[in-house]
């Protein structure tokens, strides 16, 4: 396990020793872009430890709306959760690009975890900067569509970035990226037009570049999109 992840991840809290225990009991597995790595419902019978690339978790309601819950990168794991609970997959995981991933059997890693302890508490750190996250993008579903965008690069930015971390090269679609801000993709698509405009970011073909940072952090804290993108062009 010596590909680059970044530093808000599991394996980032592992020592070398840690990771040499796990790669031991696990193998490595490729997938294609838009391939499914694990179906919602299905047993829980594994979990998963991306290496190079980055995989989008949905989850499918009863009523059969699909909503992006995470975009996980280099580093992190998923899986592990639902091991430990229903035993069912409660997400779906496909792969944004091409990806890498270390697959270690339920069985194996829970031994793995009742010998080494400082994996466990590498876990727990993991699952409790989860679900700080997941708060935040809760608190996101409330926000105007500025608020939302302007938030959600943020946090793509600060997880992924590269050159400074004001680069993010993670193939998300507006789709995507509407999904994560719990907007329409029109309110999306208008945001980031507009921020383009103003010159805070710049997009291109799966890469996104933020121009200016604070005012970028500004309007993650502010109102009315059509005011403060309108302030913009009066500096």
């Amino acid at each position: 396990m010596t590909n680059k992840v970044h530093t808000a991840s599991f394996l980032a809290e592992l020592t070398q020793s840690d990771r040499e225990a796990i790669e031991k009991q696990s193998r490595v597995v490729g997938y294609r872009d838009g391939e499914i790595l694990s179906h919602q419902g299905a047993a829980a019978d594994r979990v998963v430890i991306i290496l190079r690339g980055f995989v989008k978790l949905t989850y499918v309601n009863p009523a059969g709306f699909e909503s992006l819950m995470e975009i996980l990168g280099p580093g992190d794991i998923y899986g592990e959760s639902d091991l430990m609970t229903s035993g069912r997959a409660s997400v779906s995981a496909f792969a944004l690009g091409d990806v890498q991933c270390v697959v270690v059997r339920a069985d194996r890693f829970m031994s793995i975890l009742e010998q080494r302890p400082s994996i466990t508490a590498a876990l727990l750190r993991w699952s409790a900067f989860r679900l700080r996250r997941a708060d935040q993008f809760r608190r996101i579903a409330h926000a105007t569509a500025l608020q939302a965008v302007a938030q959600v690069i943020l946090s793509l930015v600060e997880r992924f970035g590269q050159d400074d971390r004001l680069v993010v090269t993670v193939p998300v679609t507006r789709d995507d990226l509407a999904g994560l801000a719990g907007k329409s993709r029109a309110s999306c698509e208008r945001v980031l037009r507009m921020l383009r405009e103003a010159e805070v970011v710049d997009t291109g073909y799966r890469r996104l570049r933020v121009l200016d940072y604070g005012r970028l952090l500004r309007y993650a804290q502010v109102g009315d999109p059509v005011q403060e993108i309108g302030d913009a062009f009066r500096f």
